[in-house]
């Protein structure tokens, strides 16, 4: 039998989100030709969209680890859980009160960490550029000659030194181009661009484009001030047009507020994987109004559901949309921006609207569907090893 190459993929894997839903078209990709493995460096359940199709043999989380492989952190862990009696596993209660005096966490951590990169013939390592273990992974990578591709998550706000100080000769995957400008010209890695795609291609991909007398509109995301749901919230107080809005996060009081004044504003909650097509065959327009992204996700998901996106020109939409006809941009700098596009929109013919609508959609298939996005993947990695 000949040797399958070893891949580990690490990072701050959760249980839904973009990275792990890139995580788990990584593994899918390489499982045939190459020997992948999945290591989270944070809490991770099996129930994650990272693991969908993974044996339980080919992934790890670095919690359990540390309580698996130390008596002490693992006694005090079952005690911890038994005084507070709680449900979750054990390994959740690692960093007690009892056992922080006596271990240094970040080291073992750390050894841990090492001890799988070593192993590997090649390390794909997915998190912001500010992330923990980052400059650990490299160093291990550059001194152990293991080849390494940082995939990019999260817009780019500050650089760490040791990232342009050293002469490090490493791959950096984007999935925008925008979003590397800052380092473009600070360092020799090389910069690769391969863009999102998503999980639920072939259910959005069934949505029938339709036009509607009157038009809904959706945000799917984070309420944060980062997303501009603030802004949003502002002008749909205002217009009375039927919006939808699903998700979580610091300002769900504001959009609360919103949907109890507004009888056409609707909050759905947060949503779960098997949700999301439900948001998505409700709407006929998604509103994108983020100050900063680095893809974003929900891009990818309205182009695949034939959805007209409004949007700032954020992360990797001006790319993503372009020769597409969706040219419905607006900016926070600009008063009235947004309504301006708004009114854009509506007085386009429906006819119009239509075409533009699956023109988004083809340029999903041609530039970001599953097949498009594993292939390039493949491509990649095949020429990082032989570099």
């Amino acid at each position: 039998m000949s040797y399958k190459k070893k891949i580990l993929i690490v990072g701050p894997i959760l249980d839904f989100g973009g990275r792990e839903i890139m995580t788990n078209l990584w593994f899918h990709t390489l499982e045939g030709a190459f020997s992948p493995s999945v290591l989270s460096t944070v809490y991770m359940t099996k129930q994650s969209v990272a693991l969908k199709g993974v044996n339980n043999s080919q992934w790890y989380t670095l919690p359990y680890l540390l309580y698996k492989n130390n008596f002490l952190v693992k006694i005090t862990s079952l005690i911890t859980k038994a005084i507070y009696r709680r449900k979750e596993r054990p390994h959740l209660f690692i960093k007690n009160k009892l056992i922080k005096p006596f271990v240094d966490f970040n080291a073992l951590e750390e050894k841990n960490i090492i001890k799988f990169l070593k192993e590997t013939d090649l390390i794909i390592y997915s998190d912001e550029i500010t992330g923990k273990w980052l400059k650990i992974i490299i160093d291990v990578s550059e001194k152990n000659k293991i080849p390494l591709l940082f995939c990019l998550t999260g817009k780019i706000k500050s650089v760490p030194n040791f990232f342009t100080d050293n002469n490090y000769n490493f791959n950096i995957l984007s999935h925008s181009k925008q979003n590397v400008i800052l380092i473009k010209d600070e360092i020799k890695a090389k910069i690769r661009n391969v863009d999102q795609t998503t999980a639920i291609e072939d259910d959005l991909l069934n949505i029938e484009i339709k036009e509607s007398n009157q038009l809904t509109y959706g945000f799917l995301g984070r309420f944060s001030e980062e997303k501009g749901i603030n802004e949003l919230i502002d002008v749909f107080s205002e217009n009375k047009k039927k919006l939808i809005i699903a998700g979580n996060g610091p300002f769900l009081n504001n959009v609360l507020n919103l949907a109890n004044k507004n009888k056409s504003c609707f909050y759905l909650g947060e949503l779960n994987p098997n949700q999301l097509i439900g948001f998505f065959s409700k709407i006929d327009v998604l509103i994108i109004p983020s100050h900063e992204e680095g893809g974003p996700l929900v891009g990818v998901e309205a182009m695949a559901g034939g959805k007209l996106i409004i949007s700032t020109k954020v992360g990797a939409m001006p790319e993503r949309i372009e020769d597409t006809g969706n040219h419905f941009w607006f900016s926070h700098l600009e008063k009235d921006s947004l309504e301006k596009v708004i009114a854009q929109v509506e007085a386009i013919s429906e006819t119009e609207r239509l075409k533009i609508r699956h023109q988004i959609r083809d340029k999903y298939i041609k530039c970001n569907s599953i097949q498009s996005i594993k292939n390039q993947y493949l491509e990649l990695i095949n020429l990082i090893l032989k570099q």
